[in-house]
């Protein structure tokens, strides 16, 4: 590189460094509030759901007034990981990926370069995903034809969720 090329392009970084706004600590401990905030905004929002499922689903608990029954069964099913994380994840995917974009959009970069976003050969995603069928097959026939009973943690977890009590 030339001395004059060198110095063309020193202008031209210290131009787009006067121009742009440059994170700071604070911002980013602020936004990093933001998102925990909307995480346990997604949280509540996933029990009401819940909540309004249940009283459709089981209209006599809401008739009765049985407010307390109804509130248990929210807690049960909120701390019970295997019956809540796929609508608890949903419902966060839904709150805060929306957000990430738009916090991760400048008007010096798109959020595609912010988040280094990048396409992929279809291909990968075409061996991945026959990967993943041939392990959840072999993990099929492993439980169908090798194990015999479930333990008692898993027996517990079974009846858990299909809202049996022992």
């Amino acid at each position: 590189m030339t001395q004059v090329e060198t110095v063309l392009t020193d202008e031209r970084e210290d131009q787009f460094n006067q121009n742009t706004v440059q994170p700071t600590l604070q911002r980013g401990i602020a936004w990093s509030f933001v998102l925990l905030a909307l995480f346990f905004i997604s949280a509540f929002v996933y029990a009401a759901i819940y909540g309004v499922q249940l009283a459709i689903t089981h209209p006599e608990l809401v008739q009765g007034g049985d407010s307390d029954l109804l509130g248990s069964m929210i807690t049960e099913h909120l701390t019970s990981y295997t019956d809540s994380i796929i609508g608890l994840s949903l419902v966060n995917f839904l709150l805060l990926v929306p957000v990430i974009l738009i916090i991760s959009n400048f008007k010096q970069q798109s959020f595609k370069q912010t988040l280094a976003l990048r396409g992929f050969d279809r291909i990968i995603m075409i061996k991945a995903a026959i990967l993943f069928g041939i392990y959840l097959v072999m993990a099929i026939l492993v439980e169908a034809f090798f194990v015999d009973e479930a333990d008692d943690f898993i027996q517990q977890r079974r009846l858990a969720h299909i809202g049996t009590t022992q």
